[in-house]
């Protein structure tokens, strides 16, 4: 049966990741070199006892021990099959792995690092839904959550609401009743000048291996559309180093007021190429 991986590979340069290959690699050999069933079925016995671990295949495994970088829940399973199968899982060793991959991660990141690959941040955004304003409730709802898959508390410093693009929304409001709230409750309100506008009015802890979710109440003007985008701003507690992390969506704001409704109305006139639009100065020759 081929090997999952062979000693001598190529190692990456001094440091954290260095430390963190090297113990792998020993509790790989330790372990008698096991091939790749032998680890997924390790895997598999960890993800059945938690379901929030995620499936680690025979090439990301074959990565991590070449001394690739990996998020820290990948390196978790991978740490713990190979310790399960080496017959060492004293916590002291976990917890010098974790604090292994904590260093390594921390001691190369860019001031802000753009979420190519949230995973391999360790800090999820989410958005959950977007639910524009109707009969019952005039503003919209944002739910949306953070999750902290670091072997560390993090420090949300700032949440940031931008609006990337509007345009003109041709409906008017509906009677969808929102749901209950049960999530920490943010509010913020867009005018026509379109600047972003912060969420936190502090900062917001979240613990590790955890998700926090966040319910936004959202006032704009009405009878538009629009592309927003939400970026977050974290760091580990006592490290300077802030990241983000940020994702984009769509909201229909459909016109309620009255501006509003003569806005889209103007809008559709001039779709239909009628120049005795709503509101539309119109001068006989």
């Amino acid at each position: 049966m081929p090997r999952l991986w062979k000693p001598g590979g190529p190692l990456p340069a001094a440091g954290p990741q260095l430390e963190l290959t090297q113990l792998l690699r020993a509790l790989h050999r330790d372990a008698g070199l096991p091939s790749n069933p032998d680890i997924s079925k390790a895997a598999e016995r960890l993800c059945s006892q938690n379901r929030r671990l995620v499936p680690v295949g025979r090439e990301r495994v074959r990565q991590v021990l070449n001394g690739e970088r990996a998020s820290w829940k990948i390196t978790e399973i991978i740490a713990l099959a190979l310790a399960d199968l080496a017959k060492k899982n004293e916590p002291a060793l976990l917890n010098r792995i974790r604090e292994m991959w904590l260093a390594a991660h921390l001691e190369d990141a860019a001031p802000f690092d753009m979420c190519g690959e949230p995973s391999d941040l360790g800090v999820v955004l989410d958005i959950g839904t977007a639910e524009p304003p109707n009969y019952v409730i005039p503003e919209a709802e944002i739910r949306f959550s953070l999750t902290n898959e670091t072997p560390a508390v993090i420090k949300v410093i700032s949440i940031v609401l931008s609006v990337i693009g509007r345009d003109i929304h041709l409906a008017t409001v509906g009677t969808t009743v929102a749901a209950p709230l049960d999530e920490t409750l943010l509010s913020a309100r867009l005018d026509d000048r379109l600047q972003p506008v912060e969420l936190l009015a502090q900062h917001h802890l979240i613990p590790q291996d955890t998700s926090d979710g966040f319910f936004l109440k959202l006032a704009a003007p009405d009878g538009y559309v629009y592309d927003l985008e939400l970026r977050a701003r974290w760091k580990h507690l006592g490290v300077p180093r802030l990241r983000q992390v940020h994702e984009r969506f769509t909201l229909p704001y459909p016109a309620a007021s009255v501006e509003g409704l003569l806005r889209v109305a103007r809008h559709a006139a001039r779709l239909r190429g009628d120049d005795d639009a709503p509101g539309s100065c119109h001068h006989p020759p």
